[in-house]
């Protein structure tokens, strides 16, 4: 998985709208030594700042609609931490 942003390198950029901190998603189960389990985000960082153009491209299967489900809940990760504006919302200080 590939993100793209518009002028990354902005030292004046605006304070971030969401920020995604080590964020991880496994689908599946585990039998003892056995595991049907899928990592399918492992320690994800991702930052979105307000008014930037931001792309996530990748090949099928890679986690892109996971992590982008997971900004209004409607995939809870299963590790990390979410803030918007500044508050945390899922994880660690939520």
């Amino acid at each position: 998985m590939i993100l793209l942003t518009k002028d990354t390198m902005d030292m004046d950029a605006p304070a971030p709208l969401v920020e995604l901190r080590g964020i991880g998603k496994r689908f599946g189960t585990r039998f003892g030594k056995r595991s049907a389990a899928v990592d399918v985000l492992r320690a994800v960082d991702l930052t979105v700042h307000r008014g930037r153009v931001l792309a996530i491209v990748g090949r099928n299967g890679v986690g892109k609609t996971t992590l982008i489900k997971s900004f209004p809940g409607l995939t809870r990760p299963d590790a990390g931490e979410i803030v918007f504006d500044g508050t945390s919302v899922m994880g660690s200080d939520a």
